[in-house]
């Protein structure tokens, strides 16, 4: 059992034989309130690639209008002295470089934008 995520802090994971829930723990003035407020649904980042951590940005490997294919080499991120290589999940056509050679970039920064 792990309580609070980066995400959200009041919520409890439990792991279990490889089953693995996040629940949302509340005082029952807490939930009447959560109730009443607005659903703002994610935004879709599945068209993005993003950094899985705070780093450097050694090299990106593509240019907008390039066709690339699931698996092929996009960036290069520098963290912690070792170097992290970052692959296209799907094949697709990049539509923007968000990101410049030698910029610092935090966790979950887009750096690739696919059309």
């Amino acid at each position: 059992m792990e309580r609070g995520t980066a995400k959200n802090p009041l919520a409890l994971r439990v792991q279990h034989n490889g089953t693995k829930i996040e629940a949302l723990v509340m005082s029952p003035r807490m939930a009447e309130l959560h109730r009443l407020m607005p659903f703002k649904a994610p935004p879709d980042m599945s068209r993005y690639v993003l950094s899985p951590m705070p780093g450097l940005l050694v090299d990106v490997a593509v240019q907008p209008g390039q066709k690339v294919q699931a698996g092929e080499r996009v960036a290069v991120i520098e963290a912690m002295k070792m170097e992290n290589v970052l692959f296209a999940a799907a094949d697709g056509v990049v539509g923007k470089v968000l990101a410049a050679k030698g910029e610092s970039l935090t966790v979950d920064q887009p750096i690739i934008e696919f059309v």
